[in-house]
């Protein structure tokens, strides 16, 4: 079920959230920032005075797991993200049929944790980092719209360990079926590393 996407309406480049029995892609722990800015007036004798001068772009941050465990190409959406950083690419946060303003990607630090022996990526936690472009900033109305959204399609924690445990059974079906002893060692080990995810969540 596709529950979302950051990017310009294009399946081919956007960023897409999505959770099903094989395949998982969502964000964590989403935070936004709305600041004021404040210039600060001496008072000779007294106190100094602080000045509101108006406010600064609002900021989102979350998480993502990117793994190939659950389904995703890692080296492919760090690629996109890459690009609408380095391109300066003004995107679209949409969840459900709701638009929660437009945004450029201001930083993408990651950590590569597992890799293919050829040297792709096999799983990376990227830590997303948005900047207001435009638009209507976000709302503590629309960030609680968010996470009830959330909460109903399953993008939550609760909806990404159903989705693990499900992709695990699927997987133990496989191996049982599985004759070629090779591949067999290929799906168990894909199993023991989604079971390790499986536990990270409190599963």
């Amino acid at each position: 079920m596709k529950v979302g996407y950051l990017g310009i309406g294009d399946t081919s480049k956007d960023v897409a959230f999505m959770v099903s029995s094989g395949l998982i892609e969502t964000f964590t722990n989403m935070k936004v920032k709305t600041q004021a800015n404040y210039s600060t007036h001496k008072i000779h004798g007294g106190k100094a005075v602080p000045e509101m001068t108006g406010m600064d772009a609002d900021q989102i941050t979350f998480d993502m797991l990117l793994s190939a465990y659950l389904g995703v190409n890692p080296q492919k959406e760090l690629g996109k993200l890459q690009k609408f950083m380095e391109d300066g690419t003004i995107c679209s946060l949409v969840l459900g049929d709701q638009l929660f303003g437009t945004w450029v990607v201001k930083s993408i630090p990651y950590n590569v944790e597992y890799l293919y022996k050829e040297g792709d990526i096999t799983q990376a936690k990227v830590s997303v980092t948005l900047l207001e472009a435009d638009g209507p900033s976000v709302s503590i109305s629309a960030v609680t719209s968010v996470q009830t959204y959330n909460d109903q399609n399953g993008a939550n924690k609760t909806g990404q360990r159903n989705a693990l445990q499900r992709r695990i059974t699927d997987l133990e079906r496989q191996i049982v079926q599985e004759k070629d002893s090779k591949k067999r060692a290929q799906l168990i080990s894909q199993m023991t590393m989604l079971k390790k995810q499986l536990r990270a969540l409190g599963g």
